[in-house]
């Protein structure tokens, strides 16, 4: 599901849409996002947003936004931002089961850090939807 197309349209995304650069212009953070097997790291430095494909153990995070592949699908292709928010999909939690296979997102790490740059990580989170990749 990670491409490197996906990877570079992302990151071309975040970087010239207005809203993100006004959400994440004093973000400092970095979150490992899962997409079932594979896993992105997505770091925020004052406005600038980078994506590292496969990231090592060696790239630390503060807080990681995980979910199973299906999740992730069902948040791309969402038709608006208010009918899938990562959010609400975090707080489905077991609740959220289709066919036996996890249907939700799952948050770790530093809570702290999570919710005092939500706002920041929920507009980077939404250049996700739509994305050639």
């Amino acid at each position: 599901m990670i491409t490197d197309q996906l990877v570079t349209n992302w990151t071309k995304a975040v970087n010239t849409d207005p809203v993100v650069r006004l959400a994440t212009r004093y973000a400092t953070f970095s979150s490992l996002l899962e997409i079932g097997d594979e896993s992105l790291l997505l770091k925020a430095r004052d406005g600038e947003i980078s994506l590292v494909k496969s990231p090592t153990l060696e790239e630390p995070w503060d807080f990681a936004f995980r979910g199973s592949a299906d999740a992730w699908q069902k948040f791309r292709l969402a038709p608006t931002p208010t009918t899938n928010h990562p959010m609400s999909m975090a707080y489905q939690g077991h609740m959220a089961l289709a066919n036996g296979a996890p249907n939700y997102f799952r948050m770790e790490g530093n809570y702290q850090k999570l919710f005092a740059h939500m706002p920041a990580l929920c507009s980077i989170l939404d250049q996700f939807r739509g994305l050639e990749g």
